[in-house]
């Protein structure tokens, strides 16, 4: 056990990977805990905020799990929340039938319009626990590093 435990600690101490995951998770906190009043989860803004990126608010499955970094499987099971509240809706492509096309609702408009006065305070709580200049420069260190993968 004590070899487990010293793979541990060197793993904890230095993986990046574990350590970026960690500080994600307590970012969403704060997030969330603003966004509780909109009904929204920050998972499912950031899938609004995809969605919304996109020209008239319509994206094609593979692009959108393109743009938010996350594999189609995980996209489909996070969309169906917002599916059931309105906000999206599926359908198919107008080039392709048998591709699914994703939509921006006018009830997801109203949402992400709701949503923003709050994520703007997550955002003023991240930067006064966090330090402006920090978060600013974690920012652009994210930004580098996911443009290199």
């Amino acid at each position: 056990m004590k070899n487990a435990q010293q793979l541990a600690r060197t793993i904890a101490a230095e993986c990046a990977c574990l350590r970026l995951r960690s500080a994600a998770r307590t970012l969403s906190r704060y997030y969330d805990a603003e966004l509780r009043e909109s009904g929204l989860r920050q998972s499912q803004l950031t899938i609004l905020v995809g969605v919304a990126m996109f020209p008239e608010g319509a994206a094609a499955m593979k692009p959108l799990s393109d743009a938010l970094v996350m594999d189609r499987t995980t996209l489909t099971r996070n969309l169906q929340p917002l599916i059931k509240q309105g906000c999206l809706s599926i359908g198919t492509g107008k080039d392709d039938g048998r591709s699914r096309v994703v939509t921006l609702t006018a009830i997801g408009e109203k949402a992400l319009e709701a949503a923003f006065p709050l994520w703007k305070r997550a955002q003023a709580t991240a930067k006064k626990e966090f330090g402006a200049a920090r978060l600013a420069a974690l920012g652009t260190e994210l930004d580098q590093m996911l443009r290199r993968a």
